[in-house]
């Protein structure tokens, strides 16, 4: 979404002919460009400004598409938007003509064009509201750019196809398929809040359209062979070698889906059936269970994110953090702070911060405690963001330290401990205890001693077991 002013050529000349705004509280409100039919001109572009609090009464359809690069003129196209010259990147341009041929107008939420890319505070704040400007969208259209000749051939082949179908499908609309499912626009960071927030999504590619369960609509064969679910039905880290034969599409498209398995009335279960084997074997066949999908909209965490996409693409890599923000959940989103005025380190350190207090207050102490065999969750959190974000050793390692100290994880690691050290000696605890004659216990209320080795509790648990031992 956000690209170096200096070097895009598009923002050069939007600055030249000083291309004027409707003014907006972007903390309130945000810009829609509406596409009106003109006899004489084709489509005609305006800018209406709309209150964030009455955007969901609107009907709208919001863009998700890769920017492309505008190092040249030749890459940047002239439009009119309120009778102002206005220039936007080829691969836009190719969607305003892929909408004028389709005839499609209305309002659609397009980034480049409704955020006024050359205001470094608007840009910062509006980010904060794509998550209301994605969801409340009647549509978001994914738009995949215009493909070659041969690959159009292909996927109109495909749109004729049985999307549920594919083991009857042919050469050619596998070839679609395939096109489509490793697209460059899935390696985008953005295209993972664009996608998930959306209530209804349809994939564009020049003249084809596709619905999206196209991916992820159906249940995944190896699904419930190769990993397991968690209390809220999200798969599990189980399974390490499925996520890698994921198509691009179906990692983004598949995250938020969830599957629940129900039983099915089996004929076999209610007595004895006799019939012929080849019926019998037959009826052995048949599923004993359906599994029935949804969309989650349980909100993300930052650190399973970064896990999960963080080798995603984006021309600014703090976007690496920014670009989450809309399906990040509450206490996450509020400790972060989109500031393009800072350098990566500090997009770093935000992401290390709250990736380290999400996974402490996930999974607690084993966060730092694992198998001989793997680092902690912590480590292994901190390398992977420190490669993500390309930091030096030396320097990741001193903010760790930092983030250790700010966050007090620590001091709360030795609280954690000696509570279990705690209930691990005092099992007894809310329970009524008959204790064994010769121990004096009085004595330990008068003395409030540590649970530590050379407490008198711990001694008072190894005589309580030499008198066990001689029963």
């Amino acid at each position: 979404m956000l690209d170096n002013v200096e070097r895009d050529i598009d923002k050069v000349l939007n600055r030249k002919v000083d291309f004027k705004f409707p003014c907006i509280d972007a903390s309130r409100q945000v810009r829609l460009l509406r596409c009106s039919s003109s006899a004489a001109t084709g489509l005609v572009y305006t800018l209406e400004v709309v209150p964030l609090e009455r955007l969901h009464r609107k009907h709208y359809r919001a863009l998700s598409y890769i920017w492309g690069s505008c190092h040249t003129t030749s890459d940047a196209r002239q439009i009119l938007i309120d009778g102002q010259e206005f220039y936007v990147r080829r691969n836009l341009h190719d969607f305003l003509a892929a909408a004028r041929s389709r005839r499609e107008g209305g309002l659609f939420f397009i980034d480049a064009i409704c955020i006024n890319q050359l205001d470094v505070e608007e840009r910062q704040c509006q980010i904060r509201e794509m998550t209301q400007v994605y969801r409340c969208a009647d549509e978001v259209i994914s738009w995949l750019g215009v493909p070659g000749r041969a690959q159009s051939s292909n996927l109109r082949a495909l749109s004729r196809a049985k999307m549920h179908d594919s083991v009857n499908w042919t050469a050619d609309q596998r070839a679609g398929f395939k096109y489509l499912s490793y697209h460059q626009y899935w390696r985008r960071v953005w295209v993972v809040q664009e996608v998930l927030l959306a209530s209804h999504v349809t994939i564009w590619c020049g003249s084809s359209s596709f619905p999206l369960n196209l991916f992820g609509g159906q249940p995944n064969p190896f699904h419930g062979a190769t990993s397991n679910c968690s209390y809220y039905g999200r798969p599990t880290a189980a399974s390490k070698v499925l996520p890698r034969l994921q198509s691009p599409a179906s990692k983004i498209i598949t995250h938020r889906l969830r599957y629940v398995p129900s039983p099915l009335l089996c004929p076999l279960g209610h007595g004895t059936k006799v019939d012929t084997m080849e019926s019998l074997l037959r009826d052995l066949r048949v599923p004993i269970t359906s599994i029935n999908i949804y969309q989650s909209h349980l909100p993300d965490l930052l650190y399973q994110l970064i896990r999960i996409f963080g080798s995603l693409e984006c021309t600014d890599p703090r976007d690496k953090v920014y670009g989450f923000l809309g399906i990040l959940n509450e206490r996450s989103r509020a400790m972060i702070m989109p500031d393009y005025g800072k350098d990566i380190k500090h997009a770093y350190y935000q992401a290390l911060k709250v990736g380290l207090q999400e996974m402490y207050d996930e999974i607690g102490l084993s966060a730092f405690f694992t198998s001989v065999d793997e680092q902690p969750a912590v480590y292994q959190y901190h390398e992977h963001l420190r490669d993500v974000f390309e930091i030096e050793h030396d320097e990741a390692l001193a903010m760790l330290r930092q983030v250790l100290g700010e966050l007090n994880l620590y001091n709360r690691l030795m609280e954690d401990i000696l509570e279990l050290e705690l209930l691990e000696q005092l099992p007894w605890k809310g329970t009524k205890v008959k204790f064994l004659p010769g121990i004096d216990i009085y004595e330990l209320a008068s003395r409030g001693e540590p649970a530590v080795p050379s407490g008198l509790l711990f001694r008072y648990h190894e005589r309580q077991q030499r008198c066990i031992s001689k029963l």
